[in-house]
């Protein structure tokens, strides 16, 4: 890579980082500042409903919960504070990004995988150009690999500036999503925030093995390419692992950052969804559901009927011994009453006193 163009696109990648901190420094305390005072009333609202909601006995009067809220309200209010947790959160993401992509490389940075990734295929597309005008085919061939090797290199930076300033204008955005983190109902806006914040870095982590994986690919390919004996055939192979690099650099990162990023929710929606119409399967396989399916099925049927109208039989049973169980009981109830004198000597109703009774008496 000539000289000029490399201090440029280093000093693009240097001052990137510099230029987001200052925007960034600059313009998230004021909306912070904006936002501060009705995520206030949004926490005063929310203990005040908690208070509320023990006072009455609907929820327990346990001091965990209040420990979450006040651990909450007190990240809630510090993440409006660049110079607080707002800052930190920023650098973390930054430096997860950064500390994956160094490692993969090697430690050395992205700029000087792309220069080398530059100069091999520079080196072979100037020697196919070099040839003589009767190989016409050979310079053309050699004009669109340097084509194709420039537009890899100029996705890559696109894509890196693209990490950088998805950074910082989500960052920026933190502010008004923060306090959703208040409400369970509301908390979902939240963790939106930072899968945005998990994707771009995963841009940027993808982007850097992207670019180790075509260096090492055309590490491999030019170092057994000799440049005074090169064909066509060699310089169609050229072209076209260049250009599937390009292109998977174009147009496979981003969706493949934003999948990983949605992965979770996205597995646990399509476990749902599969089981729901694997049940829905079975079932209408045993009740003999669908078209065909009391034909298909016959015997699982009749099992299935038979079993209904046993459980009837046993409910109308219950229902006899029920009814008869209460008459009985109504009539123990009578029985245990106080006697009422009837058929009692001398009671209502009752026989006269015999006649030696009587004579007794008047004795």
């Amino acid at each position: 890579m000539a000289d000029p163009v490399d201090q440029f696109i280093q000093t693009l990648f240097d001052s990137i980082p510099s230029r987001t901190e200052a925007f960034l420094s600059t313009n998230y305390p004021v909306l912070g500042h904006a936002v501060t005072q009705p995520a206030l009333y949004l926490a005063m609202i929310w203990v005040a409903v908690k208070v509320m909601r023990v006072h009455s006995g609907r929820d327990p009067a346990d001091v965990w919960p209040l420990v979450r809220m006040l651990l909450t309200i007190m990240f809630v209010f510090a993440a409006l504070n660049w110079g607080g947790l707002a800052g930190q959160i920023f650098h973390s993401f930054q430096e997860l990004r950064d500390d994956t992509v160094s490692s993969l490389m090697g430690g050395q940075s992205m700029t000087q995988y792309l220069e080398n990734d530059y100069d091999k295929f520079s080196d072979a597309s100037g020697q196919m150009m070099k040839q003589s005008m009767l190989n016409i085919g050979i310079v053309l061939l050699g004009l669109a690999l340097q084509i194709v090797n420039s537009a890899m290199v100029l996705i890559a930076l696109v894509l890196k500036v693209g990490s950088d300033m998805g950074f910082a204008v989500t960052m920026l955005l933190f502010p008004l999503f923060v306090p959703t983190l208040l409400w369970n109902s509301t908390r979902g806006f939240g963790m939106s925030w930072f899968a945005a914040m998990a994707k771009f870095a995963l841009v940027g982590i993808l982007l850097g093995v992207i670019v180790k994986f075509s260096f090492d690919i055309t590490d491999q390919f030019v170092s057994k390419m000799d440049p005074n004996a090169m064909t066509a055939q060699d310089a169609f192979a050229a072209i076209i692992i260049a250009g599937a690099i390009t292109l998977f650099m174009a147009f496979t990162i981003r969706p493949l950052a934003a999948a990983l990023t949605s992965s979770g929710a996205a597995g646990s929606g399509m476990a749902d969804m599969i089981g729901g119409f694997m049940m829905s399967q079975i079932m209408s396989k045993f009740s003999g559901g669908g078209r065909g399916g009391a034909s298909a099925n016959p015997g699982a049927a009749t099992a299935l009927t038979s079993i209904s109208n046993t459980q009837t039989a046993h409910g109308n049973q219950l229902a006899r011994i029920e009814r008869a169980l209460s008459s009985g009981g109504a009539t123990g109830t009578s029985s245990m009453s106080s006697p009422s004198g009837a058929g009692q000597p001398g009671g209502p109703g009752g026989s006269a006193p015999s006649s030696g009774a009587s004579d007794g008496v008047r004795w």
